[in-house]
């Protein structure tokens, strides 16, 4: 009886040692598997700011008004690739093929909005408009035919939306 016991308690003991084993590696491969998906993710968004950062981003503003302050702020965060300075001539955005992004420096009798935001539009490139004043309702009904926008009015808040598009809009 004694030797039954001990082959029964040997075989539970090898049986519990076996499960232990194959526990440990499932659960390893699931940690590895969860891990890769994680970094994979990951690294996607940060190759795609790259690539994004490294595109040029246009500027356009309102004749008569001043972009020197937010595009000044742009430049010094040296995250952003803004070589040209901001334009009021509504003619560049047929230069727009290789850019990010386009910044609109949005004003009150801005005569030539629909052309830049036009253009931008037919080249599918995500834009900005920053107002430093509030944003007609007649602008904003323009701007909801169009999936790739974004509005702001604080330079701080400026910095951000460009950082936040050029992480998550995908790269052409």
């Amino acid at each position: 009886m004694g030797t039954t016991t001990q082959n029964l308690w040997q075989g539970l003991i090898t049986a519990l040692d076996v499960y232990s084993v194959i526990l440990f590696f499932v659960y390893f491969v699931l940690g590895v598997v969860a891990c890769f998906a994680f970094f994979t993710f990951f690294f996607r968004k940060e190759i795609r700011l790259f690539k994004n950062r490294k595109r040029p981003i246009m500027i356009f503003k309102s004749a008569g008004e001043d972009m020197e302050i937010e595009t000044k702020l742009l430049r010094d965060s040296q995250l952003f690739n803004i070589p040209e300075e901001p334009t009021d001539k509504h003619q560049n955005i047929d230069r727009i093929k290789n850019h990010s992004l386009i910044i609109i420096g949005y004003s009150a009798g801005m005569t030539n909005f629909e052309d830049i935001f036009n253009g931008a539009k037919n080249a599918g490139i995500p834009v900005i408009i920053y107002s430093k004043d509030k944003i007609p309702d007649d602008i904003f009904n323009k701007l909801r035919n169009y999936s790739w926008y974004s509005s702001c009015q604080v330079p701080l808040r400026l910095i951000n939306d460009v950082f936040t598009i050029l992480s998550t809009f995908p790269n052409k």
